[in-house]
């Protein structure tokens, strides 16, 4: 059973032209937009390109002068002003990533925010990480799911946490968003 809960068994599952079309709510974040699902809608930040699933709320904000800009996907609830999945809020050219951390610990929400001030990015999750991000450095990209990233091959798979968890029984789920491949660790809101 061990052979089905590996991620390289389902290398060919989600690759092809069709990649990404069966997550729902899904992104990904790379610097060669070839690595991408190809029919999702794209946005360059900075030096990156942003490709989410249709299905997730985008909201893009910039600076008066261009040289910051917010985006945020995913559900976002704002209960200052009892508002869902709005954010009114034009970024300010000089100290962004303040302003920015102070804004988003009013708000709550599945949300996953991407922020560029001149040459810098960030990337904030939401306080409980409920909109997940995993980041590979061998791949150059960070996306919500390992289906998202290149195959890594056997040699990738973290057979140890495989059998600890005794996967065969569960169906293949990884809990507490643990990922199951060696080289993509998952990013976490601290």
């Amino acid at each position: 059973m061990l052979s089905d809960c590996r991620p390289s068994a389902y290398r060919r599952v989600f690759g092809g032209a069709d990649a990404g079309a069966d997550l729902p709510d899904q992104l990904a974040v790379a610097a060669d937009p070839a690595k991408l699902p190809a029919h999702w809608p794209r946005l360059a930040i900075g030096p990156l390109w942003l490709a989410h699933h249709p299905r997730l709320p985008l909201q893009h904000s910039c600076s008066s002068d261009g040289s910051a800009e917010v985006v945020l996907l995913g559900t976002l609830i704002d209960p200052q002003w009892r508002q869902l999945n709005r954010f009114d809020w034009q970024p300010p050219a000089e100290g962004l990533f303040p302003a920015l951390e102070r804004r988003l610990h009013t708000m709550a929400g599945r949300v996953v925010c991407l922020a560029r001030a001149g040459n810098r990015l960030r990337l904030y999750l939401d306080a409980t990480g409920s909109l997940s991000m995993l980041f590979s450095a061998e791949h150059g990209m960070a996306a919500s799911t390992v289906a998202l990233f290149p195959d890594g091959g056997e040699a990738d798979d973290n057979r140890d946490l495989i059998t600890a968890l005794d996967l065969g029984r569960r169906n293949g789920f990884f809990p507490f968003g643990l990922p199951p491949r060696h080289s993509i660790p998952r990013l976490l809101p601290t």
